[in-house]
This record gives structure tokens, C-alpha cells and sequence, in this order.
């Protein structure tokens, strides 16, 4: 499980963090295979669409996913699932959202 929080305070991102989520799997996207699909435990409400899943990526591409307590992402809309399910993914099928702050949910349930 993890939280995704806002990494600027003032921008139209911000406003719907912060939000948790299940990291689901490992995606390769434009042949970077570091991208990760995140199925919200909440829809995140992105003008007129219910977003279930998005897809992150740490912003530094040497480091590790969760490997630090928090870390730098980039965070890009599915707002097609059918998309997940091509041979050969591009980020442009994935809009980008925005940068944020990513940590292991800590909360026990």
C-alpha cells in the first residue's frame, strides 16, 4: 500500500491529495520499466472522469521505487485500461498529471 501527496501545494493536483493505493504491478512503458500501475483505494475525480488507476514513476530514474521514506514521482492518467493490455505501451496513451511525493503506507488494517 501506498499514499501519494502533493509534491507543490498550489496547483489543481494538490486539491485531491492526499490519496491511497495498491501498487498492482510493474509496467513497461516506452521502454522505461520503471513505471508502476497504482489501483486507488478511492476514484480520483479528474474533471469529468473517475480515475481507478494511475500509473508512477520515480522522477529520479536511478532510484529504486520505494526504496526511500518518500520519494519524487511522476504520476500519468489510465484513462483507458485497454491501453495496459497493448504489447507495446507508449506514454502518450498515458497522460501526464503531474509530479508528486510517494511513501509505504504505514497504516495497518
Amino acid at each position: 500500500n501506498i499514499k501519494i501527496e502533493a509534491f507543490i501545494s498550489n496547483n489543481s493536483f494538490s486539491k485531491h491529495l492526499p490519496i491511497e493505493g495498491e501498487v498492482v504491478k510493474r509496467e513497461l512503458i516506452s521502454w522505461e520499466k520503471d513505471w508502476y500501475l497504482i489501483k486507488l483505494k478511492e476514484p480520483l475525480k479528474i474533471g469529468w472522469r473517475e480515475q481507478y488507476f494511475v500509473l508512477v514513476k520515480p522522477k529520479d530514474g536511478n532510484e529504486i521505487f520505494l526504496e526511500t521514506r518518500t520519494q519524487i514521482i511522476f504520476v500519468r492518467l489510465v484513462n483507458n485500461i485497454d491501453h495496459l493490455s497493448k504489447k507495446k505501451k507508449k506514454k502518450t496513451d498515458f497522460p501526464f498529471l503531474d509530479f508528486a511525493l510517494v511513501s509505504k503506507d504505514t497504516i495497518s488494517i
